[in-house]
């Protein structure tokens, strides 16, 4: 068993050192930011084709992917992320952000997320300013929970 699992991670290394796809193993992304730009963050070369050739490169075969919106109204965000899902199901699974200051919208986005083929919730409290301590995401979880989603929570 140990022969076998240093001849994997040198596989990987020698893939990685090669710039070759890790096509040996199965590589999954669970922490993607699709869309180019926020107030905290810039994304380069985040367009369609860019990140299909990145995951080409390397060998990915699915990723989590979620809007990076602490800034933004999460809805038009998330929109854009359920449009990449849908052109690419076998590669990306949507997160569906919520915005920790907007309680009231939770509901309609997670109903939204699950009429999209959500596959979970992205939390990004401290970004959007609100202290995830006084943060209630109860509503949020049993949603989750009923439908075997998982949280992601940015701290």
């Amino acid at each position: 068993m140990e022969d076998m699992r240093k001849k994997t991670h040198r596989t990987v290394l020698e893939c990685i050192t090669a710039g070759t796809p890790l096509d040996h193993i199965p590589v999954l992304d669970l922490h993607t930011h699709m869309g180019s730009s926020s107030r905290h963050y810039y994304v380069p070369r985040s367009g369609k084709a860019q990140i299909q050739a990145y995951f080409d490169r390397y060998g990915i075969d699915h990723a989590l992917t979620f809007a990076l919106s602490p800034t933004t109204d999460p809805e038009v965000k998330n929109n854009s992320i359920y449009t990449w899902t849908d052109q690419f199901p076998l590669r990306f699974s949507a997160l569906t952000a919520l915005h920790a200051a907007f309680p009231e919208d939770w509901r309609a986005l997670l109903e939204q997320g699950a009429a999209r083929g959500s596959r979970g919730i992205k939390l990004l409290s401290d970004y959007q300013g609100v202290d995830e301590l006084k943060s209630d995401y109860s509503e949020a979880f049993d949603f989750a929970e009923g439908r075997g989603w998982i949280v992601l929570n940015h701290d």
